[in-house]
């Protein structure tokens, strides 16, 4: 529709930024309102919003302001996942199922809306593409294509929202309340500025890897069908943090992830075939979705009410919206190595937050009030 790199790059920067204001609000309600009512509304946010995007897309404006309402809803949503599990009996298993649970949707769907959007032919489609014609499932049907989808995922979480969802535990632990001085929120604190520059080091890289594929030449069918095999590499790299849990020392935990990070940068730095693109894609993929459910299970130990895993939502947007935002202003003047080398920087950044937390940790006491499972 005639968008620049840089304009949809800030589109996406924008609905992230609401996604965390809206995560903020988390704080208000968490222990106030009844989570079924907030799921509820907060899904007809996200339903609406990307109803009226399947009508508004063409439109820069109207599409921002559909955007908004989806984020809204979204950042509720999440903001209400992240506290159920962080008071949860086990957050370090729940959050990375958590995870797992994201990462089976990403492969579906990295694998079909690609060939929905631009595929015009079977031949060009593959066999993605070939399944979907003998569904009766028209392709090529452009950016409508996506909002429709996300559209009808809106509609099966609000059916499931009416059937069931976790009560808000209704009892506070005197322990933690009396642990709510500045001096608690010191490891916490540092816990979410941590999260901040991860989610900027992956976002600021994972805006563009489609089009540093495509830039390289490659099939955008290929691409399409890499990035669904990275969500399987998120599937099973959510997996082995849910495994490991605190059974391996963390700093070799936090420097192996690392490593691999910083691996599957560098390979986007070298010429670019099918076969390297892929083992980036799996090797970034692996990293991120092994370190979002680590990281998560390190906060719950450190802060067990709930409310620094509601603020993480809040951070964890600020991040991905900053790389964005981070990525589509460094793009115009450095090109995709740019972002790359932008992204590595922030991941240095992180890994010294992550082993620094770690060296000043000391078991909280537990938390007893009634946890949901």
């Amino acid at each position: 529709n005639g968008w620049t790199e840089r304009d949809a790059g800030l589109l996406v920067s924008t609905e992230m930024a609401v996604m965390a204001w809206s995560g903020l609000a988390g704080l208000l309600w968490l222990n106030r309102l009844s989570w079924k009512t907030v799921s509820v509304v907060a899904i007809g946010l996200l339903l609406g919003g990307n109803v009226a995007s399947i009508f508004t897309y063409q439109s820069s404006e109207a599409l921002l302001i559909s955007r908004v309402f989806a984020g809204a809803g979204a950042g509720t949503l999440t903001a209400l996942a992240y506290a159920s599990l962080a008071r949860s009996e086990r957050p370090h298993r729940n959050y990375g199922l958590y995870s797992m649970s994201q990462m089976g949707m990403a492969m579906i769907f990295l694998t079909v809306l690609p060939v929905l959007l631009t595929g015009r032919s079977t031949e060009e489609a593959g066999i993605t593409g070939s399944l979907l014609n003998w569904l009766g499932i028209p392709l090529g049907l452009g950016m409508s294509a996506f909002y429709i989808t996300m559209a009808a995922l809106g509609t099966i979480a609000l059916l499931l929202s009416l059937i069931w969802f976790p009560q808000r535990p209704t009892t506070v632990d005197t322990v933690i309340a009396r642990r709510s001085s500045i001096n608690s929120w010191i490891l916490p604190g540092t816990m979410l500025v941590a999260i901040v520059v991860l989610m900027m080091s992956q976002q600021s890289f994972w805006t563009y890897s489609e089009r540093i594929g495509v830039n390289a030449g490659l099939n955008r069918s290929s691409v399409g069908s890499v990035l669904a095999l990275g969500a399987l590499a998120g599937f099973i790299g959510a997996g082995a943090a849910t495994l490991i849990g605190n059974k391996i020392s963390r700093p070799a935990v936090i420097l192996m992830i690392f490593a691999v990070h910083i691996v599957s940068l560098a390979s986007f730095l070298l010429t670019l075939n099918i076969y390297l693109f892929a083992l980036g894609i799996l090797l970034h993929k692996f990293s991120w979705n092994f370190t979002i459910p680590y990281q998560l299970g390190m906060l719950a130990e450190i802060e067990k009410t709930g409310k620094a895993a509601v603020l993480s939502t809040v951070v964890t947007s600020f991040g991905i919206s900053a790389g964005a935002g981070f990525a589509a202003l460094v793009v115009g003047d450095f090109g995709y190595k740019g972002v790359i080398f932008g992204s590595m920087s922030l991941a240095v950044i992180y890994a010294g937050l992550m082993l620094f937390v770690h060296a000043h940790m000391s078991r909280p006491a537990s938390y007893t009030s009634s946890p949901a499972r």
